[in-house]
């Protein structure tokens, strides 16, 4: 057993080449320190010191059914085929790059102190497992640490959001929620007032109230749609009778802030409002640029009548973000497919 700190540390995760991790948190950098194609396991805590990007980069590497989830998660262990590292190092660069914080720890060769690290190892995947017992589970708190992740960043702390600029090509979903997919129309969204000032007195001050002056963009939703902060969505203009105009106007939009009650409709019952301040800062990318290759794909998809719950119902009744998350990743497969044509 040999200890092991500062820039030590990487040198030995890197000899190490770990099969299994274990650590509290982890990093947007995490491929800077292990190699992914030696990686077949880990155990992580979806909680604020984890960042959503670098999970969901950990899924698309591993799969699900090798990424899992354990809350009160603390410990740091890398095992690997004939040794292992352990200490106080998470996988992140704070912890990792020796020049941020102080950390300390040990290589461990020994036989039979691998053998009750494997065992440890074995029993925290078992908590896990047991913890978040299906995929559905996991995604779901991935979707919360997405919002949790943008909440930390809007007060200072927390990891920036990705810059990295994707292709639809590049892009696969790994849960049903990384973005949502919605319409919107020419129709003047009319604002709860009281509704805004509660939320966001900060913000909203003045005696002068106009929301047009501090709000980029916005969608009004049903109060049931299980929408999140820190979420992008993907908004197209569409009507009832044409899904897709023969301009097709898609964008993204960033969700900052949610106000149960921000807008006002009584014959839908479009309440909840979706906010994107004007000015924001540190919101990243989002998941792939549109260009106008993708935006002609995305037209042809929505006419295609494939996937309906995309747009609004023929019918009148009032639309649900809800129906677009079970075929999600089916909808993006068909936009890449055409988009690749």
């Amino acid at each position: 057993m040999n200890l092991i700190n500062d820039t030590q540390i990487k040198k030995a995760l890197h000899a190490v080449r770990s099969k299994h991790i274990a650590v509290a948190y982890v990093g947007a950098d995490w491929k800077s320190f292990v190699d992914e194609n030696t990686l077949d396991e880990i155990i992580v805590s979806p909680t604020a010191g984890s960042s959503a990007d670098a999970i969901k980069e950990l899924v698309q590497c591993l799969g699900w059914k090798n990424v899992h989830f354990l809350d009160e998660l603390h410990a740091k262990i890398y095992l690997g085929e004939t040794s292992a590292a352990m200490g106080s190092f998470n996988l992140t660069a704070n912890g990792l790059s020796g020049h941020a914080l102080i950390e300390a720890g040990y290589l461990i060769q020994d036989p039979a102190q691998l053998k009750f690290l494997r065992k440890f190892y074995a029993d925290l995947k078992g908590r896990a497992v047991q913890q978040y017992d299906s995929q559905i589970k996991k995604e779901q708190q991935l979707s919360r640490l997405i919002e949790i992740n943008a909440k930390a960043r809007e007060v200072g702390f927390g990891a920036p959001a990705s810059s990295r600029t994707r292709t639809l090509e590049e892009y696969n979903p790994v849960t049903d929620t990384d973005f949502y997919c919605a319409f919107y129309t020419n129709e003047k969204l009319k604002y709860n007032e009281q509704a805004l000032r509660k939320q966001h007195p900060a913000k909203f001050n003045s005696e002068v109230f106009n929301p047009d002056e501090l709000i980029k963009a916005n969608l009004p939703f049903l109060s049931k749609d299980k929408i999140l902060s820190g979420h992008w969505v993907l908004m197209w203009k569409a009507w009832i009778d044409e899904p897709a105009p023969l301009k097709m106007e898609a964008q993204w939009m960033y969700i900052q802030a949610i106000v149960p009650n921000g807008a006002e409709d009584r014959e839908y019952g479009y309440t909840k409002l979706a906010i994107q301040w004007e000015g924001a800062r540190g919101i990243g990318s989002p998941p792939f640029t549109l260009k106008q290759k993708q935006k002609a794909a995305l037209k042809e998809l929505l006419v295609s009548g494939k996937f309906p719950e995309f747009f609004p119902d023929s019918s009148g009744k009032a639309w649900s973000l809800n129906r677009t998350f079970p075929n999600f990743k089916a909808f993006v497969a068909e936009w890449k497919r055409l988009a690749t044509a």
